[in-house]
């Protein structure tokens, strides 16, 4: 555990802590939760933008085979059975 939760439990602890107290632990535990998932943060940015690409590449490169599809009365849509591509 690192010594800025030993100090929050700690300083929570205590029965009499003032509200300005709380706010600033609260204020220094998202300042280190923010350095220490940013890298994480980072991965799932790249990795949301390689799935994205790899789809867009599927979707054009698909010699499309539409299925209709209606949920109502007027509303239809249509879903490639290839490559799962949707369109109205």
């Amino acid at each position: 555990m690192s010594k800025l939760i030993k100090e929050i439990e700690n300083g929570l602890a205590d029965a009499n802590i003032d509200l300005e107290k709380i706010i600033e632990y609260e204020q220094k535990l998202v300042k280190e939760y923010n350095i220490i998932t940013e890298k994480y943060r980072i991965l799932f940015r790249k990795i949301d933008t390689k799935q994205k690409i790899k789809r867009q590449k599927i979707i054009d490169n698909c010699s499309h085979n539409y299925i209709m599809y209606s949920e109502y009365h007027n509303d239809k849509y249509f879903v490639c059975d290839k490559c799962g591509h949707e369109t109205y």
